[in-house]
């Protein structure tokens, strides 16, 4: 026990906070379609797992190990960047010459996991104006512009997804966003109930419902 000093103890709880950071991050990538990424999370977790299985079953481990797992996180840190910018380049090169709206719209949701709403927007535009009917493009774009405070264009480009097909719940409730953002309380408030009538996906019930009580809150202020 010897060798566990400050500094051990204090690099070891360093170390396990950036782990399990890592281990969020890669998780973040889109392995399945990213078999670069998929490759180097493999190596990394056996790389770094098995120092951590040796430090758990040594009860005294030298400050200087904790170190040596830190710069391993700092590679995996390296690695998920290079990973993340060799997909998105893939998914770019998808795109080039291609006229196919499923094909670009694959790319485009693929781009928005990685966060690159303006490439994501320009493939969107592009999709909408090869084929004026993809009203999932509409949304999608809608979504990136309300991220913007574009509400004015959200709400404009969710009407035209409502005029293609009325009961797309997801344009309803984006409509319901935009017109939140505007601060048209009633529309909004209307447009989300409509949303989880006509099945709004799980992943925005939970939104949805606390949004309504939001909503409420503001044009019943009384009832609170």
């Amino acid at each position: 026990m010897e060798n566990i000093t400050p500094l051990t103890i204090g690099a070891g709880v360093v170390f396990g906070f950036l782990y399990l950071i890592q281990l969020s991050r890669f998780g973040q990538l889109d392995v399945k379609g990213n078999p670069l990424a998929k490759r180097w999370m493999s190596i990394w977790i056996v790389f770094a797992t098995i120092p951590v299985i040796l430090v758990v079953l040594t009860p005294s481990v030298p400050a200087y190990i904790y170190f040596l797992l830190i710069g391993i996180v700092i590679l995996a840190e390296i690695l998920i960047r290079y990973c993340k910018d060799y997909h998105i380049k893939q998914i770019q090169a998808k795109t080039i010459g291609t006229r196919d709206p499923a094909i670009l719209y694959a790319a485009a949701r693929n781009l928005g996991q990685y966060k690159q709403w303006a490439k994501a927007a320009n493939i969107h535009q592009q999709i909408i104006e090869l084929a004026p009917d993809f009203y999932e493009a509409y949304i999608d774009l809608a979504a990136i512009r309300g991220l913007n405070d574009d509400y004015e264009g959200a709400e404009e480009l969710c009407r035209k997804a409502i005029e293609i097909k009325p009961d797309y719940a997801n344009a309803h409730y984006y409509l319901g966003m935009a017109s939140r953002g505007l601060k048209n309380y009633y529309e909004a408030r209307d447009e989300i109930q409509t949303a989880l009538k006509l099945g709004l996906p799980g992943k925005f019930l939970g939104p949805a419902e606390a949004i309504l009580d939001e909503l409420e809150a503001k044009l019943n202020p009384a009832r609170r």
